[in-house]
């Protein structure tokens, strides 16, 4: 049988559309509560940053032209609520889609190492947070005027606006964590560096916790130069430096254990322990799948001099980033890489990652 359908034009099947879409690969989206949060972002501070809390879009002006692209691990819902907010700015908005990533894998030990070590240039095989190179050179040929782009890392210098959008999926981007307070979340941020920026010069930190991490390491006068990303008057608001960034120097003394389960971008894994010297790791234990690789590639580079370290080698102590947004949740389904893993809760105040 067939029924007339609703606009009274030709027919249409009694199947549900709900169930035709599904059938279709395809689905009905409404966006209607992502709205309030695009909204809010729309009207945020730009500042090219990819932090939680710190990320908006408020120099839009009516008539700019803008380049939203993702990769296949987005939500699509997330992209679209941010694209009807600018064009309720008067903004003219393009969504791309890199036929890259795979929402519903589940994560394995390796996964981490897979998506950040590379042996060729960085710009021919990007890891999973930085900019793909050819979006950026196609945003500069186009003429966007803003490109949003990006799940983390640094944003490189361009000459058109540059802002990143790293909410993969709506629970993600309806957490309180993406519109908190913005005065609020930067006097945590002051609170949290000022004893190390103003105070720290000369002193030692000693950090520990539950999984069995010890560690130390000094302040050391040449660190606080002023020319390091980040470790400056100027932090990395919500992923604070809480060690010195490279170039590492030679009396670097960062000394003791390292232990956990979780990586940003991988399945948890049995409990490892990082053992380092003079600020470099010299030996890790366990890990399952995870540590062989660690291991493989300790031994691979040992004897390889790199730019900004001291000695031959890699995997010297640097960053220890502090999470400061109070508002950041685990996200369900975090065995899936549409999770974006445990990297979305390295962000959550009190959370330290190395």
């Amino acid at each position: 049988m067939c029924d007339t359908a609703d606009d009274g034009v030709g027919i249409s099947s009694s199947v549900a559309r709900e169930l035709q879409l599904r059938n279709r690969g395809l689905r009905s989206v409404d966006i209607s509560s992502l709205m309030p949060f695009a909204r809010r972002l729309v009207q945020s501070r730009e500042n090219r940053d990819s932090h939680i809390g710190f990320v908006g879009y408020d120099k839009t002006k009516p008539g700019n032209k803008i380049l939203i692209a993702i990769d296949r691990e987005y939500d699509l819902d997330v992209p679209h609520a941010i694209a009807a907010a600018l064009r309720e700015k008067g903004a003219r908005v393009d969504i791309l889609v890199a036929d890259m990533g795979d929402p519903d894998r589940i994560f394995d030990y390796t996964d981490e190492v897979e998506v950040i070590m590379r042996r060729e240039p960085w710009d021919r095989n990007p890891r999973r947070w930085e900019g793909m190179p050819y979006i950026e050179e196609f945003a500069l040929r186009a003429g966007y005027d803003l490109l949003i782009h990006g799940k983390g890392g640094p944003i490189p210098k361009t000459d058109f606006r540059y802002e990143q959008i790293p909410w993969l999926r709506a629970e993600h981007f309806l957490q309180r964590a993406t519109t908190y307070p913005l005065d609020l979340h930067l006097l945590i941020n002051k609170k949290t560096w000022d004893p190390i920026w103003h105070y720290g010069r000369g002193g030692r930190a000693r950090l520990t916790d539950a999984e069995g991490t010890d560690i130390t390491w000094t302040y050391w006068d040449e660190y606080y130069d002023g020319t390091r990303y980040g470790f400056c008057a100027t932090p990395r608001n919500g992923h604070l430096f809480g060690h010195p960034v490279p170039p590492i120097i030679a009396k670097e003394d960062a000394a003791g254990v390292v232990a956990g389960t979780t990586s940003h971008f991988s399945k948890a894994f049995p409990r490892i322990q990082v053992e380092l010297d003079g600020g470099q790791v010299v030996k890790v234990l366990g890990g399952a799948a995870y540590g062989d690789k660690w291991r493989e590639l300790l031994e691979e580079s040992k004897r390889t001099q790199y730019p900004c370290f001291p000695r031959p080698g890699l995997f010297y102590l640097w960053e220890v980033a502090i999470g400061t947004n109070p508002k950041i949740m685990r996200p369900s389904g975090i065995e899936k890489h549409s999770s974006g893993g445990f990297e979305w809760e390295r962000r959550r105040s009190g959370v330290i990652h190395m």
